[in-house]
């Protein structure tokens, strides 16, 4: 966490997941994988992005949150406010 809310890491792998719930897939192996040879990602964060990846995986084959629910016509809060980036957020 920062003053200014959170830093968060892409760890390149991602998964996919068909409209109907069938089948699920991984994506950018590969990337991850490169990313690993040249040193931007550690093995414990490649393992542990594989990980998490058969954790959605799983969760989608037990139909466990989030994908037993209808998120279809899911809309935010019409009494939200935007968020604004702080112009010196690069300064944090």
């Amino acid at each position: 966490r920062t003053p200014i809310g959170f830093d968060t890491r892409d760890l390149i792998l991602d998964v996919t997941v068909a409209d109907d719930l069938s089948s699920w897939c991984l994506k950018d192996e590969d990337e991850l994988q490169w990313a690993q040879d040249e040193g931007i990602v550690s093995a414990d964060e490649a393992s542990f992005a594989k990980s998490e990846a058969n954790t959605v995986g799983e969760a989608l084959k037990n139909r466990s949150w989030p994908f037993f629910e209808d998120w279809s016509r899911w809309q935010p809060d019409p009494d939200w406010p935007v968020p604004l980036v702080p112009c010196d957020w690069d300064k944090h």
